[in-house]
């Protein structure tokens, strides 16, 4: 069982990565886009780095088995920057 989780990981982490996606909101210019990315980045990065003293989150594949601070912080940051720019009036596009 253990041995899957690596796999279960890279599937999800294929799925969230499938294609490149940019973020579009109507009136941004290139140069706002590029500074409401940083922003948004170093925002889901502070946020991300909370699951590395948190308790284990259960791993998605697997019932009652903890995932590793790196998953947990991959995917909260994700997660965090998504919702960042979603805040700012962005929407992804892929």
């Amino acid at each position: 069982m253990r041995a899957r989780r690596p796999l279960v990981f890279a599937v999800l982490l294929a799925g969230a990565c499938a294609g490149p996606v940019q973020w579009e909101k109507e009136g941004a210019s290139q140069a706002t886009r590029d500074l409401d990315a940083k922003d948004c980045n170093q925002q889901a990065r502070l946020k991300a780095a909370e699951v590395l003293t948190a308790p284990p989150l259960p791993d998605p594949g697997m019932i009652g088995a903890p995932m590793r601070g790196q998953e947990q912080y991959a995917l909260r940051e994700a997660r965090e920057f998504q919702i960042c720019m979603q805040a700012k009036g962005y929407e992804a596009k892929r």
